[in-house]
């Protein structure tokens, strides 16, 4: 990227001189935005769960964006003063589209950074597009927002599907030399997906699924569960879920003492829940397009400076808010600064290479979606008593493809409870 690491009282006072306060917008203002970004102004809604069980993860999202621009040490791109507003969208999606519209109509925003989760996403990135507001997604997973659902308007920067981290996994268990995987993971889009690109990869290299489980979001009993996969007769485990869920299951997995090789995605281990996990986790192995341990020059300054500034690692979450906040400044600078002209900005949003990141070298396929490095990750142990992921394996250029071609992808339905890939491609007129 191009700024470097400035921390200091410096960029904190000009942050603080700018009076870029974040702020929630629950209640919308008397007297109606207007559009801005030819007027000397770019005005950024943000919108994310704020309250609920994601806050966490929002607040770890809001702290990677805020340190961006603190490091930056400027909040005017191209002659033209930046500044942000966040929305509370509480993980509901009829709360995300009225606080997307006071976004619009109360602050006149240039454009949508989040929201956060599947439930909501859609609505709002609808909503938008009926408002012509660009909508920028750096965490949203859902995988048809930019497959068989595009959305007008809708770029995903930065950001991830829940197929193209566990697709490269799948293929990478059959070379460890597993053979007969058991798989639990949520029972929604969120778990089909995950669960789906770990299945169709991992059965076409040859390997065989021996169970599936599904579990409920917010389950509170993994007791079956976890002797459900012990008895499976399965080499190894692949989970795919979240948040406080995956807490749960592998306290539960612990408490049981299972000795099976644990294989997840990368929202299991994620930060924002290894700061509740103890030794236990060590040794878990996950994908991710992030990984708090991974050895590079632009990685480890983040670490630092996130650690600095907040006390805590980074999740993927606070990665990819600042890794999308430097896109949004390339973007920016492309138009000279005059958001105010849609289809430009979202030309040059799209036409954006971040080539040193934290997560690594980053691009756009002709679906609007990230190409870039997927990493194998191991839960380990640092000096310090922290755990964290480090890298045990680099997949350069993934794309949410994977390997295979896009329209015969495209042309099959996408991963669900009932279609998992399987190692066959069935008839899509079937």
């Amino acid at each position: 990227m191009r700024n470097h690491f400035r921390r200091g009282a410096g960029a904190i006072a000009l942050l603080t001189a700018t009076a870029l306060v974040v702020a929630g917008c629950g209640t919308p203002d008397d007297n109606r935005g207007e559009a801005s970004g030819a007027d000397g102004t770019v005005q950024i809604g943000i919108i994310a769960p704020f309250t609920g069980p994601l806050a966490a993860a929002a607040q770890d999202l809001i702290d990677g964006w805020e340190l961006y621009w603190e490091q930056r040490g400027s909040t005017t791109v191209a002659g033209q003063e930046v500044s942000w507003v966040t929305a509370d969208d509480a993980n509901n999606p009829a709360t995300g589209i009225t606080q997307a519209k006071s976004l619009v109509n109360t602050k006149g925003i240039d454009m949508l950074v989040g929201p956060v989760t599947t439930a909501v996403g859609a609505g709002v990135a609808e909503e938008m597009a009926r408002e012509q507001i660009p909508v920028l997604l750096p965490v949203l997973s859902d995988d048809n927002v930019t497959q068989r659902h595009p959305i007008e308007g809708v770029t995903r920067i930065a950001g991830w599907t829940a197929s193209q981290v566990t697709h490269p996994l799948g293929q990478w268990a059959y070379d460890q030399g597993y053979r007969k995987v058991a798989t639990l993971c949520f029972d929604m889009a969120f778990g089909y997906e995950h669960c789906g690109g770990f299945v169709n990869t991992f059965t076409d290299a040859g390997g065989t699924i021996v169970t599936q489980l599904w579990h409920q979001l917010g389950e509170q009993d993994y007791a079956t569960f976890v002797t459900q996969l012990r008895d499976s007769g399965a080499d190894a485990v692949f989970v795919g879920n979240s948040g406080s869920d995956s807490v749960r299951f592998l306290q539960a997995w612990a408490d049981f003492g299972v000795d099976i090789p644990l294989l997840t995605t990368e929202t299991v281990v994620d930060q924002s829940n290894l700061r509740s996990m103890d030794d236990n986790a060590i040794g878990i192995i996950s994908a991710g397009h992030y990984a708090e341990g991974l050895q590079t020059p632009a990685n480890q300054e983040f670490v630092q400076a996130f650690q600095e500034r907040t006390g805590r690692l980074p999740s993927y979450f606070a990665a990819a808010m600042y890794s999308a906040a430097e896109w949004i400044v390339q973007a920016i600078e492309a138009v000279d600064g005059d958001v105010s002209d849609r289809a430009a900005f979202q030309e040059a949003v799209r036409s954006v290479q971040v080539e040193d990141s934290p997560l690594g070298r980053m691009y756009l396929d002709e679906y609007h979606h990230t190409t870039q490095d997927i990493y194998i990750r191991r839960v380990e142990k640092r000096p310090d008593g922290l755990l964290w992921n480090a890298v045990v394996e680099t997949i350069p250029e993934v794309s949410q493809f994977w390997t295979y071609d896009p329209e015969e992808y495209l042309a099959h339905p996408a991963y669900s409870r009932t279609y998992q890939g399987n190692g066959v491609w069935p008839d899509p007129q079937e």
